[in-house]
């Protein structure tokens, strides 16, 4: 029998038989468009969904090489009360304090190596409104100039208030870190001054606040060392969200 005359009875028996003989013929000659068809309104959907719910960001902390002490279960009331205490609406706005990060001591921990890719990309991005940090990882960021000089942001009030708690870098020491001999072979940078002698520094500024007695955090957070302090990113979007957080902090 001639090809198009099988063809044309095999039509004529799909036409005529069952609607389960039509779904396996369907299935048979047509599941791989119809895979793809499928897979791509169910991406197109996942799209629409996240672009519909996606929130503006409110307040982004980074609390590096930190451990909850709680997981959820202490750190999603903890979010809530500091959204419900300056009026944050979580259905509209995105609140994240971010603990995933460990910058690690061993430059080839495969967690420290991504967790430093990803602070970099957040923090060019601006992204990242305040980092907390312990006394293992905090100096390194203090000493990087990428903190803003409290005393352009903070009321005189509040000067007055947080200096007792201030964190101080050695402008001189920051420029001699990113000068032109920095770059040398031979160079060895010296020990940078102590945060809490700002009378012993050249140009002294305060860039950080100690929160180590701040319960609302330390019942949350663990942070390794004797201290644990807070800095406000000079790229961060939130300036003045920021400062309400530390308001929070010791509320």
């Amino acid at each position: 029998m001639p090809v198009m005359d099988e063809f044309k009875e095999e039509r004529e028996k799909i036409k005529n038989g069952s609607f389960q003989d039509k779904a396996k013929y369907f299935w048979c000659y047509y599941k791989y468009h119809t895979i793809v068809v499928i897979c791509a309104i169910g991406l197109i959907v996942l799209l629409i969904h996240d672009v519909v719910t996606q929130k503006d960001t409110a307040f982004f902390a980074a609390l590096l090489n930190s451990v909850s002490l709680g997981g959820e279960e202490v750190t999603t009331p903890f979010m809530e009360d500091f959204a419900e205490y300056f009026n944050i609406d979580l259905n509209e706005y995105q609140v994240t304090f971010d603990s995933t990060m460990d910058l690690g001591a061993d430059a080839a921990n495969e967690l420290a190596t991504s967790s430093s890719q990803r602070l970099l990309v957040y923090t060019s991005a601006g992204e990242i409104d305040v980092i907390v940090g312990g006394e293992d990882v905090f100096p390194t960021q203090a000493n990087q100039g990428m903190f803003y000089d409290l005393r352009e942001i903070l009321t005189e009030e509040q000067i007055a208030r947080y200096e007792p708690y201030f964190y101080y870098v050695d402008q001189a020491y920051i420029d001699l870190l990113d000068s032109d001999a920095s770059y040398d072979v031979n160079f060895v940078a010296p020990e940078a001054p102590d945060p809490d002698k700002p009378e012993e520094m050249e140009e002294p500024i305060p860039v950080g606040i100690y929160v180590t007695d701040c319960e609302k955090l330390t019942n949350v957070y663990y942070f390794s060392g004797d201290y644990a302090a807070i800095g406000v990113m000079i790229n961060s979007s939130h300036v003045e969200t920021a400062i309400q957080f530390i308001e929070y902090l010791f509320e």
